[in-house]
């Protein structure tokens, strides 16, 4: 499940079990963008504390943290910036 802004400028993607899923990147912000991409863990309603600034590829890969478990749910929380 997953969902982004109209602008591209965010989007949230679930794993139920914390199996890992691939996203197209590139149809987040605008020209030059770079991405933010942190975990929120939904169980204990926080996120992870280090963020990473990732490339807009088309297939950027994620795993989620732990062993892909039923009660194993994360959040991917990404947001596009324009770059300085």
């Amino acid at each position: 499940q997953a969902a982004r802004a109209c602008d591209g400028s965010y989007a949230y993607v679930y794993s139920a079990d914390g199996s890992g899923f691939s996203v197209d990147l590139s149809k987040l912000g605008g020209e030059g963008a770079e991405i933010t991409a942190q975990w929120f863990d939904p169980r204990e309603g926080v996120q992870q504390t280090k963020a990473s600034k990732l490339k807009r590829d088309s297939g950027q890969a994620f795993d989620p943290p732990g062993t892909p478990a039923p009660d194993n749910d994360w959040v991917l929380v990404l947001s596009a910036s324009p770059m300085n």
